[in-house]
């Protein structure tokens, strides 16, 4: 799942820069998926928070 999300940080820094580039129409369409890729970043970044939380509290037990 790290793996993911570092690939996912990348793939959004290169649409960043593609976007700086672009005309006002291509931005849209880089700033759209920048903010999808987001999206599914920050909800893969709770789910693996949660998941070592609940690592953590079976390991206690």
């Amino acid at each position: 799942m790290q793996a993911q999300l570092d690939e996912w940080s990348a793939d959004i820094d290169k649409l960043k820069a593609k976007a700086d580039a672009a005309t006002a129409d291509k931005q849209l369409e880089y700033y759209k998926k920048i903010e999808e890729l987001q999206s599914m970043q920050d909800n893969a970044n709770k789910k693996l928070t949660e998941l070592k939380r609940l690592g953590t509290m079976l390991g206690k037990t």
